[in-house]
């Protein structure tokens, strides 16, 4: 598991949402939050990053754009606070005017099958956190990403719904090389939806580990996958 990703993912999702807060020297706060699924027919957790100043005045009555960061498999909702540094990693960007203000939401992913945590964040976790929080509810302040199996659950929405999403980070994950119904679906609903997902997703980050990432060449055959569709998808290497 590697926790030198969620910087850039941060960075990437981020940066360029409009903002004129200023929190330097400021700390955020982490919730953990218990809400019922009706996809899973049981209650469940996520964490909630929420910035300085949410609740003070003037802050208080402003809205904030929104992130959903999807653990790898095997981990839960509290792998991003506890191994990935999430609060103090959005603490220093946001002080250092490098990332704007905004809430980072953590679901607990279960290593669920994509399609039905696809339905959990688009017909549970979204609702709730739009409302229950001053969220900017629309595509182009909501991004999604995830690491590993989380990669893979967050494609699902993030291709298939892309109209919902802005951002997308997808970090050492792909689409199983032998998956071979999932590339064709994938392919089918690319090439006739290329226009429109392009003018939706603002920016696609893809990340990998290098050649001995276990999910190295899942992560490449899916990126060409990708780009044979004419979709732009920025790609770097982090060895380590």
């Amino acid at each position: 598991m590697r926790t030198n990703y969620l910087p850039v993912i941060l960075l990437l999702g981020l940066l360029v949402l409009l903002s004129t807060h200023n929190v330097k020297g400021n700390e955020g706060t982490v919730h953990t939050i218990t809400y019922h699924s009706t996809t899973q027919n049981t209650e469940c957790n996520m964490n909630v990053y929420l910035p300085y100043g949410y609740d003070l005045p003037p802050d208080s009555a402003s809205s904030y754009p929104v992130f959903y960061l999807i653990h790898g498999g095997g981990e839960n909702y509290r792998h991003w606070v506890n191994s990935g540094h999430a609060k103090t990693t959005l603490d220093d960007f946001i002080a250092s005017d490098i990332a704007v203000p905004m809430i980072l939401v953590m679901p607990d992913g279960k290593d669920l099958a994509a399609d039905v945590f696809c339905n959990e964040l688009l017909y549970d976790i979204i609702p709730y956190i739009e409302s229950n929080y001053r969220v900017k509810a629309d595509r182009e302040h909501r991004g999604v990403g995830g690491l590993s199996w989380g990669g893979l659950q967050a494609m699902e929405p993030g291709i298939f719904h892309y109209e919902l999403f802005g951002y997308m980070a997808i970090l050492s994950s792909g689409w199983f090389t032998t998956d071979n119904a999932t590339y064709a679906r994938a392919r089918d609903f690319l090439s006739t939806h290329q226009d429109d997902l392009l003018s939706s997703v603002r920016y696609w980050y893809f990340s990998q580990g290098g050649p001995s990432d276990i999910a190295y060449e899942n992560g490449k055959v899916t990126m060409a996958t990708i780009r044979e569709a004419g979709i732009t998808v920025h790609y770097w290497e982090h060895p380590g």
